[in-house]
């Protein structure tokens, strides 16, 4: 579970008596959300960095903005793994990728786009991968998810585990009555930790991404104990503001099943034993 001092502020209805003790199943398994779905995951010793997005305008001025990145994509230093879950805006920037320190690690990419803007910045080690394949890359058992973006921008999730430790970043699925797949991948690959991008939003009553309910339903098919939102820091804008969004909606929801775990960018969390 989460460290006393990070669920005090992801879980404020909470108090410290009511938080339980947890042996750890295996090596250490923390994380770090970066901003949206930037994120940082340490894993039994490996270092995962997930849709690296650090540009200033968030790769989507006029649309979405966001705040700054917690750190600077410099401060990252080496990972094992990287991940990229979507092509669209704040899920993967060729600027971005230009900026990391790290040239060595792996990237596994959902569209060979991706994977062409990545080669020519010099990344070798760039592998295209589809829902249902599953590899051992940089240490880290991945098993690559169902998901799918905004309008035609393809997209996947990665199930990572390693020692024992199990995280699920499910990307941006699409809403579950619209595409079930993400909902019957949950149900065969539990996890300690669920991180869902649920921006909720909709066009003339048409969903068009997940939502909040949808999110926590996801995380409970994968039984698992905490369930992290990866959206809480964009805000449509201009023509981005027209669509409805339900992206903070999550933050209103009673804490049963799934643990929330709404912290701020920069701070992180640590899924084991309470210290």
């Amino acid at each position: 579970m989460v460290t006393r001092r990070a669920f005090a502020l992801a879980l404020p209805w909470l108090g410290a008596a009511a938080l339980p003790a947890m042996a750890s199943t295996g090596g250490l398994l923390r994380f770090v959300r970066i901003r949206h779905r930037t994120m940082l995951i340490e894993l039994d010793g490996r270092r995962v960095l997930v849709d690296p997005s650090f540009e200033p305008a968030f790769g989507a001025p006029g649309l979405v903005t966001a705040p700054a990145p917690a750190f600077d994509a410099g401060a990252v230093g080496d990972v094992d793994l990287v991940l990229v879950t979507g092509c669209e805006p704040g899920a993967f920037g060729a600027a971005s990728a230009r900026r990391l320190r790290d040239r060595a690690a792996p990237w596994l990419v959902p569209d060979e786009g991706v994977a062409k803007a990545l080669r020519h910045q010099g990344f070798r080690r760039v592998r295209v991968v589809a829902a249902g394949q599953r590899l051992h890359v940089g240490g880290v058992d991945v098993v690559v998810s169902p998901s799918a973006s905004l309008a035609t921008w393809p997209g996947v999730g990665f199930h990572l585990s390693r020692g024992g430790r199990t995280l699920w970043c499910a990307g941006a699925p699409p809403p579950i009555d619209v595409d079930g797949g993400a909902a019957a991948f949950a149900k065969g690959h539990p996890a300690e930790v669920a991180a869902v991008c649920a921006l909720g939003l909709a066009i003339g009553g048409t969903p068009l991404t997940l939502d909040a309910d949808d999110a926590e339903l996801l995380a409970r098919l994968a039984r698992a104990r905490y369930l992290v939102p990866l959206h809480l820091d964009a805000t449509p804008t201009g023509i981005g503001a027209l669509v409805l969004t339900q992206a903070r909606a999550l933050q209103g929801h009673p804490p049963a099943g799934p643990r929330l775990v709404v912290v701020p960018a920069g701070t992180w969390c640590r899924v084991g034993t309470i210290g």
